[in-house]
């Protein structure tokens, strides 16, 4: 199949060619076309040329999900899923399933098929991003692909496809401490470049003495969420995601100890 050129009948055929698309709920497969409908082929029962590790795609991805070389460890994908969305298919709103501890993501790729809807919706702490793929495909001059990755703890929606198939590759994302960390886009600096201002606020409070009698302790909330099974817990005990991966590596930076406490 010609991304570039496939005609109406042949995605007609890859449509045809999946099976009703389930869901993960309490560790199970659920099938429940009112929650979610849509096609899918399992990775096994697909081929798909195209390597996220290839080039500098994933340097890109991760600088924009783990920003200022706050990435100590390797990640990788794992080939998922492709799914078809056909006129009226849709998936309400959701956070998925990992897989394993290690998974901490996901890699949506809509491919250059021609439909309208099937807007992606991103959820986080009060934030909404509508992620349109088909507009982005519109736009283009060439044959693309749009693509969108995000953390497993995001909650996201697919709006109902109105004309056409939406088509979509994932991939599950994963920590992988046997890989180098990718090469960030935005370098912090600890040589004379530009530097995150959390971490000149930081020192500048640190250098402070009055303040810091008189805020002996300091606590910082984690934006994301983690599996733990203690209520106190160390460093590496947790993967961290995005703005609190940052932060850590900022407190370790200026030698800052500090402790995992879970508050409910």
């Amino acid at each position: 199949l010609d991304l570039g050129s496939a005609t109406p009948a042949q995605v007609e055929e890859l449509s045809n060619a999946c099976q009703p698309a389930t869901f993960g709920r309490n560790q199970e497969d659920v099938l429940d076309e009112t929650y979610r409908k849509a096609g899918k082929l399992d990775s096994p029962n697909f081929l798909w040329g195209f390597n996220p590790d290839s080039h500098d795609f994933a340097d890109k991805i991760v600088s924009r999900l783990f920003s200022w070389q706050s990435l100590d460890q390797g990640i990788r994908f794992e080939l998922y899923k492709l799914n078809v969305y056909g006129e009226g298919s849709f998936f309400k709103a959701h956070q998925d399933t990992p897989r394993s501890e290690d998974m901490f993501g996901s890699l949506v790729i809509v491919l250059p098929f021609t439909h309208k809807g099937g807007n992606l919706l991103l959820r986080h702490r009060g934030r909404e991003f509508n992620f349109d793929g088909s507009a982005l495909l519109q736009d283009s001059s060439v044959p693309s692909v749009a693509y969108a990755a995000f953390f497993g703890d995001v909650e996201h929606e697919v709006l109902p496809v109105e004309s056409g198939n939406r088509v979509t590759v994932t991939y599950n994302i994963y920590f992988d401490k046997e890989r180098r960390p990718p090469v960030p886009i935005i370098q912090s600096s600890i040589d004379g470049q530009l530097e995150h201002p959390f971490k000149t606020a930081l020192r500048t409070f640190l250098e402070d003495e009055s303040a810091r009698r008189l805020h002996p302790f300091l606590g910082f909330g984690l934006n994301h969420a983690y599996p733990v099974e203690s209520a106190i817990a160390k460093e590496g005990d947790l993967n961290l995601k995005g703005s609190d991966a940052i932060l850590i590596h900022i407190l370790n930076e200026l030698n800052v100890k500090f402790q995992f406490y879970l508050l409910y």
